[in-house]
Formats: C-alpha cells, structure tokens, sequence
C-alpha cells in the first residue's frame, strides 16, 4: 500500500553459500539484515530499480513490476548468463535466457537473495518516509494494512506515496490527499 515497488537483479560467484538465505517473508528482520549485508558484500554485481507510487497507480502494481525486473538485470554490471523471475511471468523486454517460477523467493535461494535485497531496500525507504508521514507508522507497519495504517488511513487520508488498488479506493472512498 505504501509508496513504491522495487526489483532487484542480482550475480553472486558460483561459491556463493546459501546459508541463511531464505524467504524475506519468513525470517526476522535481523535475520534479513544480515544475509541482506552478506549478499550485498558477496555478489559480483547487484541493482535495485524502484518505482514511484503515482506511475504504479498509473500504470497498475503487476505492469510496474514486470517493467522492473527487466531493467534490474539490464543494470547489473556482470550480465547474466539466465535470470530466474520470481512469478509467473517472463518481462518481455528482457534480454537474457530466463525461466518464472511461481513462489520463487520459497523455493530459490537465488531468487530469495534478490527478494531479501528488496525488501530490506523497501523497510529502509519506508523508515524514511516515516519522518515526513509519522501518523501512518511506515516505520512500524511498512505501508501494509495493518488495522493502525488502516486506522490512518481513515483519519488522514492518502498521501502522494500510497499505491492505490481497488481495495484501498473501495475501502476509504479515496479521501483528498494530504500533503506534509
């Protein structure tokens, strides 16, 4: 729900040891803290795109998305010889042999190296909004639905970071923006 979307492409050696590396989803935010830094220190090339919340809403979260993970392998400074696309789609302006695979980040360790990268990108960006936007306790709930954004929500509206959906406008009637 809150401001943006990320990839992130990333090439780590072929001695690359897994250890640690699971699913963002699943582990602490330590846990992610520390494979996010062993990755970063380890891989031979990584980037991170990110995506503004208006061209999200503009262009829809799954486009954005898509649109993304292709100009994060694109970025990477070691080409890949295959990308592996955490979903069910393959982005078409990708220029590398690739392969989607649904639930990647559960069941790559590779993909949940990137997907780690991500979010811990995202928490960060989140912590910072949190200082122009503290009633909306980004640095707590990320932007997700939590009842507290909810209630947030309700009282103070979108801002120019929110990602809207059908949800969120069939939820909150899209009140006006509000501005810091």
């Amino acid at each position: 729900m809150g401001w943006s979307t990320r990839s992130c492409g990333r090439h780590l050696p072929p001695d690359f040891h897994f250890g640690g590396i699971g699913d963002g989803k699943v582990l602490t935010a330590k846990q992610r803290e520390r494979a996010h830094e062993r990755v970063i220190a380890e891989a031979t090339a990584w980037a991170i795109c990110l995506e503004e919340a208006a061209t999200i809403n503009e262009r829809g979260l799954h486009e954005c998305n898509i649109d993304l993970l292709a100009r994060a392998a694109h970025e990477l400074k070691v080409p890949p010889d295959y990308v592996l696309v955490d979903g069910v789609n393959r982005p078409p302006d990708l220029r590398f042999p690739s392969e989607p695979i649904v639930r990647g980040d559960a069941s790559s360790a590779s993909i949940a190296a990137a997907s780690i990268i991500a979010k811990v990108t995202r928490d960060r960006v989140m912590e910072e909004l949190h200082a122009t936007y503290p009633q909306y306790g980004f640095d707590r709930n990320r932007g997700y639905w939590s009842p507290a954004h909810m209630d947030a929500l309700s009282r103070c509206g979108l801002t120019p970071v929110h990602r809207l959906n059908k949800g969120t406008k069939r939820w909150l009637r899209v009140p006006p923006l509000h501005r810091p």
